[in-house]
């Protein structure tokens, strides 16, 4: 009897023991549902479904990239170079909070966003707000970034998974120029109608390609020169027309201080390009040994072997920087054209 009272009492006292834990983990859990985190989601879950971003600087400068079809746009007049924007939303979709700053550090934090402070905002196709928050400083070491999301009072330090380094300068532009794309030549094979080099200090290196569905003939520019009857090596053409289907620049140079000067020098080359639909695009290459040693003259398309980049002039009114390494594939001479 003694043995089933013990036992009746036991069941009894675990019963309520599970009672109690059961309303114990359900009351925490209904309260951490209730806890407010929004303060904190930076990431945009999927970068695809931002098509704008703001980002404005203490200084005034203020950015626009918007998505355009398949561009991205920057102030609604230049394509956005693929590196830039690629990188801009492996960021903004890939955020995490690293930790939170101690209390102590909050009033020179906040501070710092007065002064220093960057505003984003995130944009979707609707030009619904998606998120809008602050970037600030960076903590010691550079490991990581302040983050104040708009409409709270808790900053972040954030980072991005699988990078060292402060994110801060990921959203800071001098000028646009350091978001544009940078392509000088992009077609295809059997979008170029006419290839014109012009070598001004080597005249018999100098030539017209025109191409059609057919044939390829090739002209000398240099008036004393008959036009070769040898054969047209055609896979050499092929070869020649395929080096400007990606040809980038290095970087723009449009506010160089000796800009109008270069520009008035002779240029080792001058290359010109039409396209099936009759738009031509034209650029002349500047080498900058000849720029900076007055001793120097490169003259030959044999390239001295000691330039490494060129300043371009554009038609487009762009001047920008290249590396031989890149531009020298398109340096072609007549001669390399025929059978020998």
């Amino acid at each position: 009897m003694k043995k089933s009272k013990s036992t009746i009492i036991l069941s009894i006292v675990l019963i309520i023991l599970g009672a109690i834990g059961y309303y114990l983990v359900s009351s925490y859990s209904n309260s951490s549902s209730k806890i407010d985190i929004r303060d904190r989601q930076f990431a945009i879950k999927n970068p695809t479904d931002i098509y704008k971003i703001f980002i404005s600087q203490r200084n005034g400068r203020k950015i626009l990239l918007e998505k355009k079809e398949s561009n991205w746009m920057v102030q609604d007049s230049y394509i956005v170079h693929p590196n830039v924007i690629g990188n801009m939303l492996d960021l903004l979709g890939g955020l995490r909070m690293k930790y939170i700053p101690p209390r102590s550090a909050n009033e020179n934090i906040m501070k710092a966003f007065a002064n220093i402070g960057i505003n984003v905002k995130l944009y979707d196709q609707e030009n619904n707000l998606l998120k809008a928050y602050q970037v600030g400083g960076t903590t010691a070491g550079e490991l990581g970034t302040v983050f104040l999301m708009d409409g709270f009072n808790q900053p972040y330090v954030m980072e991005l998974p699988n990078f060292e380094g402060s994110l801060r300068g990921r959203f800071l532009f001098d000028n646009i120029d350091q978001l544009r794309d940078r392509t000088v030549f992009a077609y295809a094979e059997n979008n170029i109608k006419n290839v014109t080099i012009n070598y001004p200090k080597d005249k018999l290196s100098s030539f017209k390609l025109s191409i059609d569905p057919k044939n390829y003939q090739i002209f000398p520019l240099d008036k004393g020169r008959n036009i070769d009857s040898k054969t047209i090596k055609k896979g050499a053409v092929e070869r020649f027309l395929r080096s400007f289907q990606d040809l980038d620049a290095e970087a723009f140079e449009n506010f160089h201080v000796l800009k109008d000067s270069i520009k008035s020098l002779i240029p080792i080359a001058e290359i010109s390009v039409e396209d099936t639909n009759g738009f031509i695009k034209e650029i002349k290459l500047f080498p900058l040994l000849d720029v900076f040693n007055p001793e120097i003259n490169t003259r030959s398309v044999n390239i001295d072997p000691r330039v490494e980049r060129y300043f371009v002039d554009c038609s487009w009114g762009d001047f920008m920087l290249s590396q031989q390494l890149l531009f020298g594939k398109i340096l072609w001479k007549y001669d390399e054209f025929f059978e020998n």
